[in-house]
């Protein structure tokens, strides 16, 4: 699977559950996870927020 297609997949997972904001942000994180100092703040942003 392509990295095109893992978040294709991420984000139709989530759909209505996280913010584009959030999901970008995660997406982000995890493709530089070897920068994150502290892995609550990709959870933090997982938390069911609905969107619209």
């Amino acid at each position: 699977m392509t990295d095109d297609e893992l978040i294709t997949k991420f984000r139709h997972t989530i759909d209505g559950a996280v913010s584009d904001a959030d999901a970008d942000a995660v997406i982000d994180a995890v493709y530089d996870l070897a920068n994150v100092d502290d892995i609550s703040t990709i959870l933090n942003r997982l938390q069911s927020n609905p969107v619209g």
